[in-house]
């Protein structure tokens, strides 16, 4: 049963309460959410994951704790679930019309150009509960709390169930071209972000914030207006106007005004996608600004294009249609992507009247272990009490795991003996609430050795090889090792060597997606910014 004293966390202005599953998003750890419907007193919800806590209130201070001793934590980027309470696990409720505020009490965002601080508090934006500096939409950061129905327990659930019905709504269709009077959802291929009325509060109030849409089969059902925009065909080109009626500008960034609000659409580069160019506003280049996806801020705005970075301003079209949605009938379903012991599986089910497709996640299968090693006999995972932390601090005898984050994926320099175009193997692994998870079968360790400089470290091979750099930027395995500088942190280690053959060059172990290979190797500190690098880098050390 719903343990007695517990409560959600609920959203009034959605309907949304925060569920225990973790997201990410540019290399931020976000909460999802769910529907529900508040009763009374009391919500209901179809969810079997809401985040039940129980709040403590002392001197001010508010925490919330899960029944089995976890803590709500908020750091000013990531908000998730974890073991110990600390400084970033601490709150104040802040009193406002419908609900409460939940300020971080000691997390804050300091502008490094000026040293000014904003506090940050517990914000819910484009379905998932994040953390924010506070902004003019008051009712995306008031939370009201309040306990579930009576009901079992809200669980992981351990079979599959049924396929839903997609959500309601209307229905929009993928399309090549526009009309006037057309009803328009513009979405960034390759995220799927569609572009919403909405401004990014008082931080970015010149951009459109970018909302999560799902395609399917060329298609979208929503009843979201926010994303919906009426097009007006004109003699020049192409306006693109919101609910209110208010034309979308390029005068300056992405605003509403009755100037340069008029837009020409051409093809992109990028196969089935477009491009969105003001017809009159230009840079200092005589370059027309165009639509642009712009990732490190979640909006859209205007830039301009270039040989390198089509695929930012790639968009595609969603006409509003009059088709009646399928009364689905699914068949029984194929596993398209098989569970493992902590990664969930999926399994896709056709609907035989019209061939679209829905999924259900498959619950992980979790560790066994028969003969009681502490290794999982079916992924060998190291099953002693820990497995791998993120390294503070590193002792000479150490084994580590280099992971370095790219694209919202994570990459571990491979420990095979094996090397590609001058670099180390890189392989895929997952990060999730639990900690590191690796492949099966996977070599990836290092041992730290001293280095032959004060304060270095060498890292040596399962084979006794040692990681090594024979000149610029390759690396290679030999029989002797490098001295290399090591800082940790979370997301924000150093592994630098300096090249005595190149003046005493700084170098940095980077990630860099060769032609689709990621690879690891030493790079210049300078490349941090430039596309298809990565120096986002944590090291796990064997507990």
């Amino acid at each position: 049963m719903i343990p007695e004293g517990y409560v959600a966390i609920y959203n009034p202005a959605k309907s949304k309460v925060m569920t225990t599953e973790t997201s990410v998003y540019n290399g931020k750890d976000q909460m999802k959410s769910a529907d529900a419907t508040l009763s009374g007193d009391k919500l209901t919800t179809d969810a079997t994951n809401v985040a039940l806590f129980k709040m403590e209130t002392v001197d001010g201070t508010t925490t919330f704790k899960t029944a089995d001793g976890k803590y709500l934590y908020a750091d000013g980027k990531h908000v998730r679930i974890v073991d110990e309470a600390g400084e970033n696990t601490e709150f104040v409720l802040e009193e406002v019309d419908g609900g409460s505020y939940i300020k971080c009490k000691n997390a804050v965002f300091t502008n490094t150009a000026t040293g000014e601080t904003k506090a940050q508090y517990i914000e819910f934006y484009a379905n998932v509960f994040t953390v924010y500096g506070m902004g003019s939409d008051a009712s995306i950061y008031t939370f009201a709390f309040y306990p579930l129905a009576t009901g079992e327990t809200p669980t992981e659930p351990t079979e599959p169930t049924e396929p839903t019905e997609p959500a309601g709504g209307d229905t929009y269709v993928l399309s090549d071209t526009l009309k006037d009077g057309d009803e328009v959802i513009i979405v960034h291929q390759s995220t799927n972000k569609a572009m919403s009325e909405y401004d990014l509060s008082e931080t970015y109030p010149k951009y459109r914030a970018g909302v999560d849409v799902d395609p399917t089969d060329g298609k979208i059902t929503t009843d979201n207006s926010k994303i919906v925009w009426d097009v007006v065909k004109t003699p020049d080109g192409y306006q693109f106007k919101n609910d209110a009626g208010d034309t979308l500008s390029a005068t300056d960034g992405l605003l509403f005004a009755d100037t340069d609000n008029v837009w020409a659409i051409t093809d992109s580069t990028v196969s089935g996608c477009h491009v969105i160019s003001s017809t009159t506003a230009t840079g200092t280049s005589g370059d027309p600004k165009s639509i642009e996806w712009y990732a490190t801020f979640r909006e859209f705005t205007t830039y301009y294009l270039g040989d390198t970075n089509a695929a930012d301003f790639a968009m595609q079209f969603y006409v509003l249609t009059d088709e009646v949605a399928c009364a689905h009938e699914w068949d029984d379903g194929e596993v398209t992507t098989e569970p493992w012991c902590t990664v969930a599986g999926e399994k896709t089910f056709t609907c035989e009247l019209c061939g679209s497709t829905r999924t259900e996640i498959i619950p992980a299968l979790g560790h066994i272990d028969e003969d009681n090693n502490d290794m999982c006999d079916r992924c060998r995972a190291n099953l002693a009490a820990g497995a791998y932390s993120v390294a503070d601090t590193l002792a000479v005898g150490d084994k580590i795991i280099l992971v370095i984050e790219y694209d919202g994926k994570f990459y571990a320099a491979a420990n095979d003996n094996k090397t590609v175009n001058n670099a180390l193997n890189a392989m895929e692994v997952n990060v999730t609430s639990e900690g590191l998870v690796l492949p099966y079968g996977a070599d990836l360790l290092w041992e730290v050795c001293a280095g032959s400089a004060e304060g270095t470290f060498t890292l040596k091979s399962s084979d006794g090889k040692y990681i090594y750099n024979p000149e610029k930027t390759n690396v290679s395995l030999a029989d002797e090792g490098l001295d290399l500088t090591i800082t940790c942190g979370d997301g924000t280690s150093k592994i630098l060597l300096t090249s005595t053959a190149e003046a005493k060059t700084v170098r940095n172990l980077f990630l860099r997606m060769n032609n689709g290979v990621p690879q690891f190797r030493f790079y210049s500190t300078a490349n941090a910014t430039t596309s298809g690098y990565s120096s986002v880098l944590t090291i796990w050390k064997a507990d």
